[in-house]
C-alpha cells in the first residue's frame, strides 16, 4: 500500500494496473493526480528550463566556432595554394634578353642626330663642322672618326656635352610622344680655357644664340660663372640672373631672405 504522493491508499498491484491501461483511475484519485502533475511542471518548468536554454546557447556557440573553424581552414588552404603559386612563379627565369634602348629610336635619329649636330656647329663656328657625326658605337659625338675625348680639351668636351644635349633635346620635342617643355644646362663653358683648343668667344657666343634659337618655343636655364660670358651680347629674351652672395647687387643666393650666418655686411 503507497503511504505518501497521490497514490496514498493504493496497492502496487493497482497502481500497475493504472499505468497499463487495464483499471481505469478512480475519479476519487484523478483530482490529486492532475494536482500533483501540475506541481510536477511547475517544478521541472523553473530547475530544467534555465539549464535547457544554457545549453540551447552552448551549442549554437559551438555551431558558430565550427563554422569559424570551417572557414579559417578554407583560407588557409587559399593561402598555401596562392603561395605555392607565387612560388612557382619566382622559379620561372624568362630570358627576356637584355634590354637595348636604342633599339628603339625612329630608323631616322642617327641621321636627324647628326644633321642637327651639324647646324649647331655651324651656328656656333665649330671647325670640322662637316665632318661632325654621331657615332652609333659610344653614342656620342665624333669628330672626323675620332671621339671628342680623345681630340679635344676639357673645355672643347663641355661644349660639345652642351651641342649633344640640345641635338637629343630636339629630336625629342620633334620626336616624342611626351615632350620636354624645360632644359637645364649646367656650366658648358667649364674650362672653356684649358687644353691646347681653347674655345674662342666667337664660338662661346655662337652657343648662346644656338641656346636663344632653340630656347623660342621652350625655357632653357643656363648656370654658368659670369667670368665666362661677361662679354657676350644678351638681348631682352634673355633674363640674366646674377647670384652675387651681396644683399644690396644682384641676388644674395638661390633662396629670397636667406644668408651666410657669417655674413657680417650691415643691413641698410
Amino acid at each position: 500500500m503507497m503511504q505518501a504522493g497521490p497514490w496514498t491508499g493504493i496497492n502496487e498491484t493497482d497502481l500497475v494496473k493504472f499505468f497499463n491501461g487495464s483499471r481505469k483511475l478512480p475519479s476519487w484519485k484523478a483530482k490529486d493526480f492532475y494536482r500533483c502533475l501540475d506541481i510536477l511542471m511547475d517544478e521541472l518548468k523553473h530547475e530544467i528550463q534555465p539549464e535547457v536554454k544554457t545549453t540551447q546557447e552552448r551549442l549554437d556557440n559551438l555551431a558558430a566556432a565550427a563554422r569559424i573553424s570551417a572557414e579559417q581552414t578554407e583560407l588557409l588552404a587559399m593561402r598555401n595554394h596562392y603561395l605555392a603559386a607565387l612560388d612557382e612563379k619566382d622559379q620561372d627565369h624568362p630570358d627576356f634578353g637584355k634590354y637595348k634602348p636604342r633599339n628603339w629610336f625612329h630608323e631616322d635619329f642617327y641621321y636627324s642626330m647628326r644633321s642637327k649636330l651639324q647646324d649647331i656647329f655651324y651656328l656656333i663656328h665649330m671647325p670640322n663642322a662637316s665632318k661632325a657625326d654621331f657615332d652609333r658605337q659610344t653614342f656620342d659625338i665624333a669628330i672626323d672618326g675620332y671621339s671628342k675625348a680623345a681630340e679635344q680639351g676639357k673645355g672643347c668636351c663641355a661644349l660639345l656635352n652642351t651641342v649633344l644635349l640640345l641635338a637629343f633635346h630636339d629630336y625629342l620635342n620633334r620626336r616624342s610622344s611626351h615632350t620636354l617643355q624645360w632644359l637645364l644646362i649646367d656650366t658648358p663653358l667649364l674650362g672653356f680655357d684649358e687644353g691646347v683648343h681653347a674655345i674662342s668667344t666667337s664660338m662661346r657666343a655662337g652657343l648662346f644664340d644656338a641656346l636663344k634659337e632653340q630656347a623660342k618655343d621652350q625655357q632653357i636655364i643656363i648656370l654658368e660663372n659670369t667670368d665666362h660670358i661677361d662679354e657676350l651680347d644678351f638681348d631682352s629674351n634673355v633674363n640674366l640672373i646674377r647670384f652675387t652672395k651681396n644683399r644690396h647687387q644682384g641676388h644674395y643666393g638661390y633662396w629670397n631672405d636667406v644668408y651666410d650666418i657669417t655674413e657680417t655686411t650691415p643691413l641698410r
